[in-house]
């Protein structure tokens, strides 16, 4: 699935997504009109995200609002899985993962899924093997 920028900054987001995840301040490291390789998808508190690679290469989960599908094909390899808040029921005003979808590490693993939010070395690995075997195929 291929994306392209339309918005990079909080204040160009809906009043609901600035409040689960953005302020108005936020910026996000996107080019306008830029296209994006979109790797995975999840849903977060009934919001849908993308990660996409930001300009600095960083793996980034982002709201699917930022963007505009140019290439609606989903790779046939992707996986799905349900998230923790199907099986654990959140506290009120809890992020949580609903579902989530893509390559599989990503889908298969939560550490991996986490560990790209956090920068864990080995997570970022994964993800930019992820990256290069795209590119290969």
């Amino acid at each position: 699935m291929i994306l392209k920028c339309i918005a990079n900054k909080g204040s160009d987001l809906q009043p609901y997504q600035k409040g689960l995840f953005y302020t108005t301040e936020t910026r996000f490291d996107l080019i306008i009109g830029k296209s994006y390789e979109a790797y995975a998808m999840a849903l977060i508190s009934a919001s849908l995200t993308v990660l996409v690679a930001d300009e600095y290469d960083n793996p980034a989960w982002l709201p699917l609002e930022l963007f505009e599908v140019e290439d609606s094909r989903l790779p046939a390899d992707w996986e799905f899985a349900k998230g923790e808040a199907a099986i654990n029921t959140p506290m009120p005003g809890e992020l949580v993962c609903q579902a989530r979808w893509g390559y599989k590490e990503v889908v298969r693993h939560d550490a991996h899924y986490y560990g790209l939010e956090e920068r864990d070395p080995e997570a970022l690995n994964a993800f930019n093997e992820e990256r290069a075997r795209r590119r290969r195929d």
